[in-house]
């Protein structure tokens, strides 16, 4: 068993652990350290923010550890590991194609008097590692549990295929189950997944405490038998990004770190031109801006949203994309959320107000549908949320094409003579969506409204516990 050397005079109780968040993607990744020993768990690319808390903590990096090869985004372990001649950690079984420790069961990892002990936590993937996290022999005072046991709910079991869905299912619940076994119940749980992320079965905001005795209480892992808990954590999986397909393979060859040298500054009628040549715009500034004026064949991915969730499921990793923002702080955000999936082709930037062959986005909100609806007009609403979304409840006569599925679009609408009105939540997906269709040249409208407004306005609701997932069943009248 390896063991680094560490300072002599030094005060085992003090333990600091960092939370470094990512909310655009609903992931945390983490710094603990004591007595300047430092280790990193489920590293992104951006590797200044781990740099940033070493050097603010005063802390050698001895080791990078992977609770499980994610699947959501391009890991920077690897990379970070590297860079500081740190011991780069991997769940035991994981076919890397490079030179990493195996998580071990057998063998605590020690870093100072830092101790990280792996668990064996199949079921989000198969190979999942957790670590508790001691000072030296103490108690654990914490667990990395990555993507197994979260606050409020488990990590989805169908990322490695629907076909093992159930059989990774029921790993996850014997797992939390080894996890309340193993750690005291003061230890504060540190999941990666959770917080809006679609590695979450159902994507709902975590619940409870932090520690393990507060998670007993509450999450439905501990308050469900076997089979109750399989078939709810069956139900509550979600779409999967496109992306997601990609980013295992990738992590498991190995990434480098993430490049944010500053993009070419291009003009809005080089923009245009190179829109018009087929080149991927993604326009990042508030989507009511961009309704007011926009390059023609631009998508408004508003990067107060999930940008890189939707850029993942817009655009093909590998093709050069031009981003349109508002100013320097927005471009520089943007490109960094885009690069924690492998979108680092950024042929160019625009910054600033656009000045030349803008176009216009029509908006309303559920006033402006209540009313096209009671004057008799022949509206096609389409509902873009997602399949659980509208079953909860939707427009009454809306078809349901949820934003993710977007080939389906051009079938849905081409031919129509009347716009189609689009709505989500909150009109971000809407106005992806809608964006995505216009650059086919098919004219719509988007509400970019609150839906839970839309009965109170008078638009006809439909309860939708009788409607296909595809279509409400009733009349708008």
């Amino acid at each position: 068993m390896l063991r680094l050397e560490w300072p002599a005079a030094a005060d085992t109780s003090t333990l600091n652990v960092t939370t470094i968040e990512t909310p655009g993607l609903g992931d945390r990744s983490y710094v603990a350290d004591a007595d300047g020993w430092a280790v990193a768990v489920d590293v992104q690319r951006d590797l200044d923010r781990i740099e940033d808390v070493l050097q603010r903590r005063g802390a050698r990096l001895g080791a990078v550890l992977e609770t499980h090869i994610h699947n959501d985004y391009l890991s920077g372990g690897w990379a970070l590991a590297r860079r500081y001649g740190a011991r780069y950690v991997v769940p035991t079984y994981a076919p890397v194609s490079f030179r990493a420790e195996s998580a071990d069961p057998r063998e605590p990892i020690d870093i100072g008097p830092l101790r990280l002990r792996p668990i064996p936590a199949p079921g989000h993937t198969d190979t999942h590692t957790a670590y508790s996290l001691h000072v030296e022999d103490r108690p654990a005072d914490a667990a990395f549990t990555g993507g197994s046991l979260l606050l409020g709910g488990t990590g989805r079991t169908d990322l490695l295929g629907p076909e093992r869905a159930e059989e990774l299912a029921r790993e996850q619940y014997w797992t939390v189950r080894r996890l309340a076994r193993l750690l005291p119940g003061s230890a504060r749980l540190l999941p990666t997944h959770g917080f809006g992320s679609f590695c979450m079965a159902g994507r709902a905001v975590e619940e409870g405490g932090e520690t393990l005795a507060d998670q007993l209480t509450v999450n439905p892992a501990y308050l469900l038998n076997e089979d109750a808990f399989v078939a709810d954590l069956l139900r509550r999986s979600g779409p999967v990004p496109a992306y997601f397909a990609e980013m295992g393979e990738r992590n498991l060859a190995g990434t480098v770190a993430a490049d944010l040298g500053t993009p070419p500054r291009l003009t809005a009628a080089k923009v245009q031109q190179m829109a018009a040549a087929g080149c991927w715009v993604l326009d990042v500034r508030p989507r009511s801006d961009y309704a007011k004026a926009h390059l023609p064949g631009s998508v408004s991915i508003d990067a107060r949203g999930p940008i890189a969730t939707w850029a993942g499921w817009t655009v093909p990793l590998d093709e050069p994309v031009v981003l349109v923002a508002a100013d320097e702080q927005q471009l520089a955000a943007a490109q960094r959320e885009l690069s924690r999936i492998g979108v680092d082709h950024v042929a160019g930037a625009h910054v600033g107000p656009l000045r030349t062959a803008a176009a216009t986005l029509t908006t309303e909100d559920f006033g402006g549908l209540a009313e096209a609806l009671g004057a008799g007009r022949s509206v096609d609403v389409l509902d873009v949320r997602e399949t659980s979304e509208w079953h909860t409840g939707h427009v009454r006569g809306a078809r349901h094409v949820p934003a993710h599925e977007l080939d389906d679009f051009t079938a849905v609408v081409t031919g129509s003579a009347e716009p189609s009105w689009l709505y989500c939540a909150s009109g971000f997906r809407a106005t992806v969506a809608g964006t995505l269709l216009s650059r086919q040249g098919i004219d719509v409208v988007v509400l970019d409204d609150d839906v839970a407004l839309a009965a109170a306005v008078g638009v006809p609701w439909c309860a939708g516990q009788h409607c296909p997932a595809d279509r409400c069943v009733h009349t708008q009248t």
